[in-house]
């Protein structure tokens, strides 16, 4: 998994930085129906499974790596770290805000938000 050392060689015009932060992140991970069976576990009320990737298995932080950085392929100026995402404007100072802009709009649409 990338960490901010990893990234900062990219990013030597980088002038302006957003860093978003993605709420409850492996929730958004939907198991498949095999996964899902593997963590089933029992309360009062019978035995339940997850249908979303939960918080405490060993590999969800890869998993969510792996699926953030196929979600974001592509667009420039953005770097996920792990549950982060970085948006970088580079440029002169009144072309970075267009270019920030621009960059945050892309994320938000590749995001559904």
């Amino acid at each position: 998994m990338p960490t901010l050392e990893d990234i900062l060689y990219k990013l030597p015009k980088a002038r302006l930085f957003t860093l978003v932060d993605v709420r409850d992140a492996f929730l958004h991970c939907r198991l498949d129906n095999e996964s899902s069976l593997l963590t089933t576990f029992w309360t009062p009320w019978g035995r339940m499974r997850w249908c979303k990737l939960p918080f405490g298995v060993t590999v969800a932080p890869e998993i969510y790596q792996r699926k953030q950085h196929e979600l974001l392929m592509g667009l420039r100026g953005i770097e996920p770290i792990a549950d982060d995402i970085l948006v970088v404007g580079c440029a002169t100072l009144t072309q970075k805000q267009l270019n920030h802009a621009k960059i945050s709009a892309s994320l938000m649409e590749r995001a559904g938000a």
